[in-house]
């Protein structure tokens, strides 16, 4: 009974110390979902800043509602 209790002991203290040394599967998943995050904020930031030039390009054009009516009236959609 004894042995049994001192080969449990010594194994149970031989895994821990081994624990210590072994790679961390959670830390290198952590590192891949962060990287991922990261790399979608950058391009949700470049996609932000374009849309906004876009937008600007857009709206500095004066409209001219003649043309647009006319466009319109000789549009395919309305025959």
């Amino acid at each position: 009974m004894i042995i049994a209790l001192i080969s449990v002991g010594t194994i149970g203290i031989v895994l821990f110390i081994l624990s210590f040394f072994m790679n961390d599967q959670l830390k290198d998943i952590e590192y891949q979902v962060e990287q991922i995050r990261i790399s979608s904020l950058q391009d949700r930031y470049l996609i932000n800043n374009k849309l906004k030039v876009l937008e600007e390009e857009l709206l500095s054009e004066p409209l001219d509602v003649k043309d647009y009516q006319k466009d319109q009236s000789t549009s395919h959609w309305n025959r």
